[in-house]
């Protein structure tokens, strides 16, 4: 059985997904147990940076545009 083209790009976005999702909890964890405000800023930058990365692998898969005041 031949799967698609656009079967093969959402099971990859997904597995994309999971893995960045994954991190993201590690950071969270991370964060908690960290003190210092520079730290902990850069911490919350990087899971900001990561759930705008995991909503643009999303739209990507579903072919969405994303709306026009989305962060860059």
């Amino acid at each position: 059985m031949v799967r698609s083209e656009a079967k093969i790009a959402a099971d990859v976005a997904d597995a994309l997904v999971s893995r960045l999702f994954a991190v993201g909890l590690d950071l969270h964890r991370a964060l908690e147990s960290t003190s210092g405000t520079e730290p902990r800023a850069h911490l919350e930058r990087a899971i900001e940076q990561l759930d705008h990365t995991i909503q643009m692998i999303r739209l990507a898969a579903t072919g969405l545009e994303p709306p026009e005041d989305a962060p860059a």
